[in-house]
């Protein structure tokens, strides 16, 4: 009996809780970049070599039916992705009041699926997002809207919307990277 105890606690203790990533376009944020970009690109997005550096990716693709680049971060040593941002281009120049109606419209469409938002500085909203482990909320990620100025010679006055997808799990995993190296 004793035996069957300990073998019991053993199973218990070494079975994995599986958490939850935050998704973006129904991908989760987890994984090798490697194996995220060839999901993206099965949605039809396609590697903006040009832009690519170490521990960053772009792509060029529809989001939500607007032309939009994707940039995606991963940590250089693991490979692994923690945080997804989409820039929405309106069009061409776009205005702050466009801009303005694209983030009204995207803050309606994320409330509609994520529920309530928060504000943070300069108006942008954030959606925190968890769920439900045992009796208490655990954080899966989160989705920050926003809108940017470019600011290069070429575009001032010009104006983005980007949401940008960040998983708590693997963000935070990154940032621990970059403490050990301290």
């Amino acid at each position: 009996m004793k035996k069957f105890l300990l073998i019991l606690i053993f199973v218990f203790c070494t079975i994995s809780v599986s958490a939850k990533h935050l998704e973006f376009m129904r991908i989760p944020i987890n994984g090798t970049i490697t194996n995220f970009q060839t999901k993206l690109q099965t949605k039809g997005f396609r590697a903006d070599k040009a832009s690519t550096q170490a521990g960053v990716k772009q792509f060029k693709g529809i989001f939500a039916g607007r032309k939009s680049t994707v940039v995606v971060w991963y940590n250089t040593r693991s490979k692994t992705v923690y945080s997804v941002r989409v820039v929405l281009y309106g069009d061409i120049p776009s205005t702050k009041e466009m801009a303005d109606g694209i983030f009204e419209n995207y803050k309606i469409l994320l409330s509609q699926k994520y529920g309530d938002y928060f504000r943070i500085s300069d108006g942008d909203v954030v959606w925190s997002i968890s769920e439900k482990q045992k009796d208490e909320s655990v954080a899966v990620g989160s989705i920050n809207l926003q809108i940017g100025e470019y600011d290069s010679i070429y575009l001032h006055g010009e104006y983005y919307v980007f949401l940008t997808y960040t998983d708590s799990a693997n963000a935070d995993k990154n940032d621990q990277s970059k403490i050990n190296d301290l």
